[in-house]
């Protein structure tokens, strides 16, 4: 939670950065998240819904993908 809230604070002393958050904001989600809503959201992570995404991603089954020729 720590790195992602300072990673974004940071974020917006560059105006490159705030201008790709609001762009990328109104165009994935037709809207851009306030920054307290965002900040608010990643304080509501609990370990255990790291955990339980960790386990739904990791627990599956195993496949190999290949990407070009062969």
């Amino acid at each position: 939670q720590g790195y992602r809230r300072g990673s974004l604070l940071l974020s917006l002393e560059d105006a490159g950065s705030r201008m790709s958050r609001l762009g990328g904001g109104a165009v994935a989600r037709g809207h851009v998240e306030p920054l307290a809503d965002a900040l608010a959201g990643y304080a509501a992570v609990t370990n255990d819904d790291v955990r339980r995404v960790a386990a739904r991603i990791f627990d599956g089954d195993r496949a190999t993908v290949l990407v070009g020729p062969v």
